[in-house]
């Protein structure tokens, strides 16, 4: 039911609450205000958005943003004077990023590189095999296989496509349970020493 006229509409109200959280004077006793804007490409504007995330958290103020992909955040930035600089910086501003089950496959090149590469463990198997003379046992004959593992890390990306995709999402299937990847730039949380962590929701069923 948003419509041309309900887009207008929002983005009036949201500019006039933006506007108000920058004009006002932060004291002991204010508190923060957040904008939530879900379904954001219908009446998203990426420039003033930006100019707003960029200003407001010396005001106290803080922006949710909520699309199915990143080809929201372009579809927003389309009439900028920079589409693809206005849509960029409109993703990167936020400092945590939320992703739940994705299947697109832009957006899931996005998050694994948002949650960038770390040390995972690899362990690597192999077979050789050797003689009974090479194992200095004259009179026994034949070979025997051997199998050798070993142990190392490589750098991969913490939050690969395909978790993404088996993130639940939700419904009697998963006995309406949602998981969400949660990530803060440039920290790493305590319990899993890594960028990010897996949250689990229950479905709100109305």
């Amino acid at each position: 039911a948003y419509g041309p006229a309900g887009a207008m509409v929002q983005r009036f109200a949201i500019t006039a609450v933006q506007q108000a959280i920058l004009g006002r004077t932060v004291m002991g006793t204010t508190r923060p205000d957040f904008i939530i804007m879900d379904e954001y490409p219908v009446f998203g504007d990426a420039e003033a958005d930006v100019r707003f995330m960029s200003l407001s958290r010396s005001q106290l103020g803080g922006t949710l943003l909520a699309f199915q992909n990143i080809g929201g955040a372009h579809h927003a930035a389309r009439t900028a004077r920079n589409p693809k600089a206005a849509a960029e910086t409109l993703l990167g501003l936020p400092a945590v990023k939320m992703f739940a089950s994705i299947t697109d496959p832009e957006t899931q090149r996005y998050a694994q590189d948002v949650f960038t590469m770390t040390p995972q463990p690899r362990i690597s198997f192999g077979n050789s095999e050797d003689s009974g003379q090479e194992r200095n046992q004259p009179g026994q004959g034949g070979r025997r296989s051997n199998t050798n593992a070993s142990f190392s890390s490589e750098l991969q990306h913490d939050v690969p496509a395909h978790h993404l995709r088996r993130l639940r999402r939700g419904g009697p299937a998963s006995r309406f349970k949602v998981d969400i990847v949660v990530g803060v730039s440039g920290r790493t949380w305590v319990s899993t020493d890594r960028p990010s962590i897996v949250v689990e929701f229950d479905q709100i069923r109305l």
